[in-house]
């Protein structure tokens, strides 16, 4: 690809030549469209999507709903793991993809199935509640220009490797060196 290999044992890419410090990502006629990553759904059929199943999932009490049928999330108490701050309002929530739909995209998932595309934009492992401030200062970025508090970086790391090898993602070269210094430090 770009001088070197994914590790399939640790989801990060391994360089074999100098030039492969430049970014693998944003591949040669890949293009990103969020409609094609459909998230958020009903996959059990019970009105809860994705977002309110999390949302039910992650909080710490037993949350409450905005009408009777339970299906969308009004309150609860979740710890934003980015910030460290605690929330009450679901809709001062955002659900977060961890590895974000566009890096996905732009690092070899432009070229998967419709149905890859909804797995990954659904998974459990990728998805974290974090507050929506957090959530859009991270935007698409990886690693290397994004880290959470430092409280949970070697957590944050971790869930990077576990969803690029599980989803076999080619990470950029810069955000594999961040992870390892980051990793550095975890041990």
């Amino acid at each position: 690809m770009s001088g070197g290999h994914l590790d399939r044992s640790t989801g990060l890419y391994h360089c074999h030549t100098d030039n492969c410090s430049e970014s693998i990502g944003a591949l040669e006629g890949s293009t990103y469209s969020r409609d094609d990553w459909r998230h958020w759904v009903d996959s059990d059929g019970d009105c809860q999507d994705t977002r309110a199943e999390l949302l039910i999932t992650y909080s710490r009490v037993d949350v409450e709903f905005r009408a009777i049928d339970n299906c969308v999330v009004e309150s609860g108490e979740w710890l934003g793991p980015y910030s460290a701050e605690t929330f009450q309002i679901a809709s001062d929530i955002d659900i977060d993809h961890v590895i974000p739909l566009r890096y996905a995209s732009q690092n070899g998932g432009f070229s998967w199935s419709i149905q890859k595309k909804e797995s990954f934009a659904n998974d459990s492992l990728n998805l974290l509640a974090v507050s929506s401030r957090e959530n859009r200062k991270k935007g698409a970025k990886g690693p290397a220009q994004y880290l959470p508090n430092k409280t949970y970086e070697c957590s944050y790391v971790k869930r990077w490797i576990a969803i690029a090898a599980k989803y076999e993602l080619v990470l950029a070269f810069e955000d594999t060196e961040k992870i390892a210094k980051v990793q550095k430090g975890c041990e």
